[in-house]
């Protein structure tokens, strides 16, 4: 009785100790979801800041391609002016060497 005793006081204390282990670890596990929780938390933080300086970048390259497009604008304007101010220097000069020819063959008072 006293072997079964004694054996039945090393199972139970064999078990305490098994459930304390189990304990132990369930506490370590918690702990580790909690800090895994808290990474994901400030992952996600950061993604969200990402998101919106990429949005704010995406706004800032749209300005530029709409300054681009209106400077291009500008100098294909430009550029039809200074066409045409040639064509009418051409015609200022046709008109000036027809008046000079005009002049130089008119009979002289």
């Amino acid at each position: 009785v006293l072997k079964d005793s004694q054996a039945a006081v090393e199972a139970s204390q064999q078990g305490e100790q098994g459930a304390a282990r189990v304990v132990d670890l369930a506490r370590q596990a918690g702990s580790a979801i909690a800090s895994l929780a808290t990474a994901i938390q400030d992952s996600a933080k950061v993604a969200q800041m990402i998101a919106r300086s990429s949005h704010e970048q995406t706004q800032g390259v749209d300005q530029i391609v709409g300054a681009i497009q209106q400077s291009s604008k500008a100098i294909d304007d430009a550029l039809d002016g200074s066409r045409r101010i040639e064509a009418v220097a051409r015609k200022l000069a046709e008109l000036s060497e027809g008046l000079s020819s005009a002049t130089r063959a008119a009979p002289r008072a």
